[in-house]
């Protein structure tokens, strides 16, 4: 019976090279292909044939010198650039309707909600919504639901939930305002599941059908728990009848407070691109929200991390040390990147 198929063969003393996986008593056998210490690595890809505790030529990021020159990871082996998107979602936009104190309800909207929404998402977190003005009973109404509202993907129209009587509609509100703002910003550490565009409709008249600007601010101010959420501010900048709809009187509002307050986006009501792009950015854009961490692939060295933050413009930023603290592989920033930035931290990565 024939012996089975050995890696080394020992004979008075001397080492034989044999090829992997063949029988070297087979015929024919050219000991063209040969793996002397049985690591798996033919003679040429092996630095040291002979001691299989020696691998590769090629030197990876690892505790062992595997090109053999005396040296371990030179060169940038363990160098690595990792690459994260900041989304640019919206996560909950108000629709507020004109009126005769349309301007000072934009005003307490945009004084109250960072106040009353920090606590929700924590110390240092950026407190981002969105604000657009209309009167909610003209058709450019239905031009903006149809360009923003998918029944499969928006959360909730919150106008549909408040045909009851005033009594009935404070308490519906509430519950759906919690559940928008709570039971469906579940987060694990590092992602939020996805959460479709809410978009809230606020009067300031005595239409019951929809719920005021006082109760949205008094149902914020009593929410409480782990709920964390944000949203990119549309401002909205020209007047609502720019598709020749609504009456000069129902004119938008321009926000540009907003804007200071939110680092929101300046658009065009009446550019052609607006819905789409409200569009896109609620809805195709929301499965996940402003991040503050990011879980690197490896451990870092310590003192080796580099974070580049490029704007959708094109800019770029590299962050000081202590904007970011490092636990492990996680890198947490102190404010989260703005949305629609492109993140790239570098780092050596500690050997494995």
């Amino acid at each position: 019976m024939k012996a089975a198929p050995i890696l080394t063969l020992l004979v008075s003393g001397c080492t034989i090279d044999v090829p992997v996986g063949l029988d070297p008593y087979a015929p024919g056998w050219s000991g063209a292909v040969l793996d002397g210490d049985g690591d798996g690595l033919t003679k040429d890809l092996d630095c040291n044939d002979e001691d299989s505790e020696i691998g590769a030529v090629v030197e990876i990021c690892d505790l062992i010198d595997n090109d053999c020159d005396g040296e371990n990871n030179e060169g940038d082996v363990c160098d690595v650039f990792e690459t994260f998107h900041q989304s640019g979602s919206l996560d909950l936009l108000f629709v507020l309707e004109p009126g005769d104190t349309a301007h000072l309800a934009q005003q307490r909207l945009i004084t109250a909600l960072p106040q009353l929404i920090a606590p929700l998402v924590g110390d240092g977190r950026s407190v981002r919504f969105g604000v657009v003005s209309m009167d909610v009973d003209s058709p450019d109404v239905t031009y903006f639901q149809s360009a923003n509202d998918d029944p499969d993907e928006v959360l909730l129209w919150l106008e549909n939930s408040m045909q009851l009587p005033p009594s009935e509609g404070e308490l519906g509100a509430r519950q759906i305002t919690r559940r928008t703002l709570w039971d469906n910003r579940q987060w694990n550490e590092f992602d939020r599941d996805g959460v479709e565009l809410a978009i809230v409709y606020l009067s300031t008249t005595e239409d019951h059908s929809l719920p005021r600007l006082e109760s949205v601010i008094a149902m914020l101010d009593e929410l409480e728990g782990p709920g964390r959420w944000s949203a990119h501010a549309i401002v909205q900048t020209s007047p609502s009848d720019c598709w020749g709809k609504s009456a000069k009187e129902d004119q938008g509002v321009s926000f540009m407070e907003l804007a200071e307050h939110s680092n929101g986006l300046m658009l065009d009501h009446c550019s052609p691109s607006y819905a789409p792009y409200t569009s896109e950015l609620g809805l195709d854009l929301s499965s996940s929200s402003l991040r503050d961490s990011f879980l690197l692939g490896q451990l870092p060295e310590p003192g080796t991390v580099e974070v580049r933050v490029e704007d959708p413009d094109g800019g770029q930023l590299i962050l000081s040390p202590s904007a970011f603290s490092i636990d492990g592989n996680q890198v947490r920033f102190d404010v989260p990147p703005p949305a629609g930035t492109v993140i790239t931290i570098s780092y050596t990565a500690q050997p494995h």
